[in-house]
């Protein structure tokens, strides 16, 4: 192989024979060419993973992970809702019940009566 400005490059003289790709036999095994090498190309199957659980302790209000199907819990220490904020500024009033033209509802039994403007009831 010949260097220039960092990279190489085979000079056309050289010559050599063509390598075995490994590949993966009928038994499993890799093989390279026609030499079976005794390894096998996969393993063998694993037991069934359990999905880690997690859930927020209500004593301590912390993340907690179950890694065994929820027998037991560890804690990660990190707090599942921050402090509490301030209170708000006091917002604009809202318009009154009356301006609906509902001024009073009444529960009576299985009735709901509505009382709408100055006095008018209907049932419903």
């Amino acid at each position: 192989m010949d260097r220039h400005n960092g990279y190489r490059s085979k000079s056309a003289s050289n010559t050599g024979t063509d390598g075995q790709t490994p590949h993966i036999g009928d038994n499993g095994n890799w093989w390279i060419g026609t030499t079976d090498t005794g390894v096998k190309a996969q393993g063998d199957k694993g037991a069934d993973a359990i999905a880690p659980q997690v859930r927020i302790n209500t004593d301590t209000n912390k993340w907690e992970i179950s890694t065994d199907g929820g027998k037991t819990w560890t804690s990660t220490g990190v707090k599942a809702t921050g402090d509490k904020g301030a209170q708000g500024t006091q917002g604009p009033a809202g318009p009154s019940g009356a301006a609906c033209g509902i001024s009073n509802i009444e529960i009576n039994g299985n009735n709901v009566i509505f009382t709408i403007g100055q006095g008018r009831m209907h049932n419903r």
